[in-house]
């Protein structure tokens, strides 16, 4: 019944004083009713709003309705909660009073009001040919030693799709290589590539994403022609789909503790263990598998180049009085004398270190250096070439740790014969491979020889 009803019975009891059950035959109510109207106590809507106290929410009101609206952007998990809104209106409002209980129930009510009956924003859909990279870390058995490596995985949200390649470690050299050779196996390139933070690509502390400084990426990312973004813990979300795929696969395709004698060969059947991955059904489409909805990626890809990317990454550098080069702040590779105090060119791949002088012609070459504990390469043909000056410093050399037991003992017994055992060592390794000429050394040993001359006719006897 409306206000402006129960006004008249109101009046047509209380001054014209007509009778309740008169008032009922005329308005066609239960005289129950109509004494229940006629109570003092009972209020009408209107009356009970004029009544009811203020809330000490009142004020706040407005501020909740805004966080709520701001969420709408937001993904479900990062919305505001109603202990969210009380604990932010506690640090934010120094004249807030309410009790967490009285905040909830507010709470409730503007989310309501906020959101209607969906109070969850739908997901967009994820678009074909987008793809998002990510990378996580790894332990294994590398050539019979434990390594802390990397997972890196580029992942596609339409199909859930996704292919990984394993990586010694996390520098940029790294990370584009197995990009370039996930982007030759499916046969194309991601119009967009999401970015994370786990890759190491970009720092996102104090720092705007769009704004890349690493040269190598951007020549990269250029080559290519894709669009680039990037994952910004602080902002987005951390449940991205490259982070949930990451587990399934990995649990999958990779055993724990995975020993690996040859990486390009192990990765080369992950990729072909990930393709068997795709028959699953998705959790979007619980007809399709992801290999059908992969096709619509595929079909969205970009061409690949007819040249591959040189992924290569160039610094100048000056070598110190040491003669020493000190990459990834512990691995040293020791270069020639001759470059002691001069600058020049390193270039840096995935497994090698080049090193070039300022005319840019070729110097020097490097296997690079990827152990957990710091390590040490030179080239021991040039530090035999050094030794030869000084024949007892070879007992305290790295080119010690590659000879056996009896070879030292022998050597420390006859330090005449050092300077004869340097010099053949020398004179071998540039025609024979250092281990061949260590294999000579631990012949002559056993014979007992001791002049250059015949230890040198040993080699080439046994090449006639």
């Amino acid at each position: 019944m409306t206000e402006r009803k129960i006004n008249e019975i109101r009046k047509s009891y209380f001054e014209d004083k007509v009778a309740v059950e008169v008032i009922a035959a005329r308005k066609g109510y239960c005289v129950n009713t109509i004494y229940r109207y006629l109570k003092p106590e009972y209020a009408t809507p209107q009356e009970a709003e004029m009544k009811k106290p203020i809330s000490k929410l009142a004020p706040f009101e407005d501020i909740i309705r805004g966080w709520l609206a701001e969420d709408k952007a937001r993904f479900y998990k990062q919305r505001h909660t109603g202990r969210r809104v009380y604990d932010r209106l506690v640090a934010e409002c120094p004249d807030f009073k309410a009790s967490p209980r009285a905040t909830q129930i507010v709470y409730k009510r503007l989310l309501t009001e906020v959101y209607g009956k969906a109070a969850r924003a739908e997901k967009p859909t994820p678009i074909a040919g987008l793809a998002e990279v990510g990378c996580s870390a790894i332990e294994f058995t590398y050539k019979s030693k434990p390594h802390k490596g990397f997972v890196l995985m580029l992942a596609f949200p339409h199909s859930n799709a996704a292919y990984m390649q394993i990586l010694l470690g996390t520098n940029t050299e790294c990370v584009l290589s197995a990009l370039q050779r996930m982007f030759a196996y499916i046969g194309g390139v991601p119009q967009s590539i999401k970015f994370s933070a786990s890759t190491k690509l970009f720092k996102h502390f104090l720092h705007d994403p769009s704004d890349i400084e690493n040269e190598l990426l951007l020549r990269f990312i250029l080559f290519y022609g894709f669009n680039d973004e990037y994952f910004i813990p602080v902002c987005d979300g951390t449940n991205t789909v490259v982070t949930s795929l990451s587990k399934y696969y990995r649990r999958s395709i990779i055993p724990l503790r995975q020993e690996i004698s040859d990486l390009a060969a192990f990765n080369e059947t992950l990729l072909v263990s990930c393709d068997k991955l795709l028959d699953r059904k998705t959790t979007a489409s619980k007809t399709l598998t992801s290999r059908e909805l992969f096709f619509e990626d595929k079909a969205a890809l970009l061409a690949l180049p007819d040249n591959p990317f040189v992924v290569m990454s160039w610094q100048r550098r000056k070598i110190n009085g040491r003669g020493d080069l000190v990459l990834d702040s512990k691995h040293c590779y020791y270069l020639p004398q001759t470059l002691i105090n001069r600058s020049v060119y390193v270039c840096l791949t995935e497994d090698k270190v080049y090193i070039r002088n300022l005319d840019n012609e070729p110097v020097y070459e490097f296997k690079r250096l990827y152990s957990d504990a710091p390590e040490n390469v030179q080239d021991v043909a040039d530090l035999l070439r050094v030794l030869r000056s000084r024949p007892r410093a070879l007992l305290y050399s790295t080119v010690k740790s590659a000879l056996s037991a009896p070879v030292v003992e022998f050597l420390r017994e006859n330090r005449a014969a050092l300077s004869d055992y340097t010099s053949a060592l020398y004179e071998l390794t540039k025609t024979a491979d250092f281990d061949s000429a260590v294999k000579i050394i631990e012949i002559a040993v056993s014979q007992n020889l001791k002049k250059q001359a015949d230890i040198l006719a040993l080699h080439k006897g046994g090449n006639e």
